[in-house]
């Protein structure tokens, strides 16, 4: 079992009771999301795991839907690889049977308003879901994983024009079967577990991208997965 962070514990146990509430309401739930996990945000935060948020499908949306960040305090994309998973994932599997159990992937794109700091108030940050406010998923698409994403080239663009390639998708974010397989440990500490259904969205493949102002669109392109677009307003819509 993995040995969390009684901040983390807290912050996680209220994150989930704030999911229990959602579907309470009428939200159906849809899988996770991983937060914090590449080596450098770990050592920011001086914690030896990924952070694990959740997703709804309140908040995941389509490609090519536009959504407003009015209001937002400081706007950010994330372009991440998303999964679904054909079987539940435990604490203690192996990386071959967390491959084995991706049976589908796309390209998606997390919008999120970082309010503050995540230093300054961890438990707060993870209780209100780490920032998520939408995630823009590409159409999934059935693929045989070998388990490994290297040698899949990305691409991401900024109002229509390329702003960053992304010759690995896990050099920033690890490997697709370390951060399932770190998540499933750091939900079965609290007593969640992620199943067979879920979709979960991996981290962002290259540090998060503030919005400007000027930005009406972002997309993410995965060489032989598509590509996803997330139309941006600073109106009310």
């Amino acid at each position: 079992m993995t040995e969390i962070h009684p901040t983390v514990r807290t912050g996680l146990e209220r994150l989930l009771e704030k999911r229990r509430e959602l579907v309470g309401s009428g939200a159906r739930p849809l899988g996770w999301k991983a937060a914090f996990g590449s080596s450098q945000a770990k050592q920011r935060l001086g914690l030896p795991h990924l952070l694990v948020g959740f997703l709804t499908d309140r908040t995941v949306l389509p490609s090519g839907v536009t959504v407003s960040v009015r209001g937002w305090r400081r706007p950010v994309a994330e372009p991440e690889v998303a999964v679904r998973l054909g079987e539940d994932l435990l604490p203690d599997s192996s990386p071959e049977a967390v491959a084995a159990a991706v049976t589908e992937m796309a390209p998606a794109i997390e919008l999120v308003d970082i309010d503050r700091a995540p230093e300054e108030d961890l438990e707060a940050v993870l209780a209100g879901n780490i920032f998520h406010r939408y995630a823009v998923v590409g159409p999934m698409r059935t693929v045989p994983f070998p388990g490994s994403l290297a040698g899949t080239v990305g691409r991401v663009f900024r109002n229509g024009g390329e702003s960053a390639g992304v010759e690995d998708l896990e050099a920033f974010p690890g490997r697709v079967v370390d951060v399932l397989a770190e998540m499933a440990r750091v939900l079965a500490s609290v007593g969640e577990r992620v199943h067979a259904g879920d979709l979960v969205i991996c981290g962002s493949v290259i540090p998060p991208l503030s919005l400007e102002p000027t930005d009406r669109s972002v997309e993410f392109e995965i060489t032989g997965l598509g590509r996803v677009l997330a139309g941006l307003s600073r109106e009310q819509l």
